[in-house]
């Protein structure tokens, strides 16, 4: 076995694929059970109360993140916008790598 990992397309739809029957497979797996009318009306607050919460914090850091790169004249022109490089320390650092890790959390919510 002699495997060398490349990233492109192949890598991509293999996550995807991975991901789609990940999905059938929940999706079967689910269709036998049922929930009372109780506990489905429970479970739909939690539900609603944990979105709720995950949307104010990616808004929060989303303005943090958005205010960092304005201070930083990362919006000055085309070139500030797609090529430079806003350094990950401090504030913004913290708030980057709390906001990708929000969303792999989230991304595996939606599982």
């Amino acid at each position: 076995w002699n495997y060398t990992f490349a990233d492109g397309l192949t890598t991509q739809y293999m996550v995807a694929g991975g991901y789609v029957a990940l999905i059938l497979t929940l999706k079967f797996i689910m269709k036998e059970r049922s929930l009372s009318t109780n506990a489905r009306s429970s479970l739909s607050k939690v539900i609603y109360a944990h979105n709720l919460f995950l949307s104010f914090g990616s808004a929060i850091m989303g303005s943090i993140m958005v205010y960092e790169t304005l201070a930083d004249g990362r919006y000055n022109s085309w070139n500030d916008l797609a090529c430079r490089v806003t350094p990950n320390v401090g504030l913004y650092g913290l708030v980057n790598f709390c906001y990708l890790w929000s969303k792999v959390y989230e991304f595996l919510d939606t599982v």
